[in-house]
């Protein structure tokens, strides 16, 4: 495993809404949560991971009327 070094690490910077919710069902009602911070929502992460939930979470938040944009 190769040792962290200065130039290894990215700056970035995250903005994290005051709520965490998590639990049994939570994708289904991620358009509920998302209403209250705007109306298109980014999802970012690895492809596999997205192809499992992007039809649930397209669907809530369809019905919520928001849209969302994947990025794997």
């Amino acid at each position: 495993k190769p040792a962290m070094t200065e130039q290894s690490i990215a700056n970035y910077e995250i903005y994290n809404p005051g709520r965490f919710v998590c639990g049994y069902g939570v994708l289904d009602r991620i358009g509920t949560y998302a209403k209250d911070l705007g109306s298109k929502v980014l999802l970012v992460g690895p492809r596999e991971a997205l192809e499992r939930v992007e039809q649930i979470i397209a669907d809530a938040l369809q019905q919520a009327g928001g849209a969302y944009t994947g990025y794997p």
